[in-house]
């Protein structure tokens, strides 16, 4: 899926039948461009979200001050743009070649949507008022759209939040500056000389801007994303090599100091794999306390990072319980290690260690 935009100058577009048989000519000249699969265009930049957001009023729904309305994300798209996307449709249908200048208004809204401003009634047979918008940056009268199709959450690349969106038919509600999203049969980068072709037979003084695929931009979105799980790996990984370092060092430390201990369990009689044992449960014990204090500050620096987490809770039972388990057994083999050297001592050198 390949996108740009088409900056076309306000001053240009004036008159909404000028903007409607521009943008038609477009849609036909790139449509039959070889390798061209599905072609729309849409008022807001996909994998980033619509351009505008707005006011709405369920129309039924008791009158509320214009400055209290609930608001929306608010675009305009024309028919092929949900299968150009793919987006899937859970009910109902979605905008058409059907629906025109002439034809009844209609709509097209979210999961989102349904959820927060229709719980409990059928969408399909409710209407929605929302101010029109006039090329100009002008505000006109409420409109009626009638809803016809819901369709799945699309999240914009880097928002974390789903909001309610509102679609309606470009021909119905046209705007001069839009994105234009070409679906192709192979590398969308292949097509790109012959779509500017198409869209400048048109134009021939309009540029591209902003020429991307869908995967480029969702990449680039989360840049920041992944800089800073980058960081906070690098920084998990570098405090989870000293935390081994440091019990290592600790309880080989408290371990090797005992040796004179353990020449004088072996000169009572004690036996070497008794050493061992005694020295692992003890350390092992040790460990397992620092463990269970361990994970309970895991879960209080988790819930301070709450803000920074998506997609994943603040307690991973998984990284923090493979986390504990990795130090169980460096702090074992820190007591192993010592024990082992101290148990082939012979006791009278054991008993000489100071």
């Amino acid at each position: 899926m390949l996108t740009f935009q088409l900056p076309v100058p306000n001053e240009k577009l004036k008159e909404l039948d000028q903007i409607r048989s521009y943008y038609r000519q477009m849609l036909e000249r790139v449509e039959v461009v070889p390798g061209v699969k599905k072609v729309a265009v849409a008022t807001g930049i996909p994998a980033r979200g619509p351009m505008f957001g707005m006011g709405i009023k369920i129309v039924g729904q008791p009158e509320v001050n214009p400055s209290e309305r609930p608001g929306a994300a608010f675009q305009m798209v024309t028919a092929g743009y949900t299968d150009s996307l793919g987006i899937q449709m859970t009910k109902g249908r979605s905008i058409d070649e059907h629906d025109s200048a002439t034809s009844p208004r209609v709509a097209m809204v979210n999961e989102t949507f349904v959820s927060r401003y229709l719980s409990g009634v059928d969408p399909l047979t409710q209407r929605v008022a929302i101010e029109e918008i006039i090329p100009g940056g002008r505000i006109g009268e409420l409109r009626e759209w009638q809803i016809v199709g819901v369709f799945h959450n699309v999240r914009g690349a880097g928002i974390r939040e789903e909001f309610p969106e509102i679609d309606v038919p470009f021909w119905q509600s046209p705007w001069p500056q839009v994105s234009m999203i070409v679906r192709s049969e192979g590398e969308p980068r292949g097509v790109i000389t012959s779509v500017a072709s198409a869209i400048n037979s048109v134009d021939p003084d309009l540029p591209l801007a902003g020429v991307k695929t869908i995967d480029e931009i969702v990449s680039e979105s989360l840049a920041i994303d992944r800089f800073s799980m980058v960081l906070f790996a690098s920084f998990g990984l570098l405090g989870l090599i000293l935390a081994a370092i440091g019990i290592y060092g600790v309880m080989a430390f408290g371990v090797a100091q005992r040796t004179q201990e353990f020449g004088v369990r072996m000169a009572l009689g004690a036996q070497r794999l008794q050493i061992l044992r005694m020295v692992l449960r003890e350390g092992a014990i040790v460990a397992t306390v620092g463990a269970f204090i361990g994970v309970g500050g895991a879960y209080l620096v988790g819930r301070a990072m709450q803000a920074t987490l998506y997609g994943v809770g603040a307690m991973d039972r998984y990284a923090i319980g493979g986390t504990a388990i990795l130090l169980l057994i460096v702090a074992c083999v820190a007591c192993l290690v010592p024990a082992l050297r101290a148990s082939r001592v012979e006791p009278v050198v054991a008993l000489r260690d100071e």
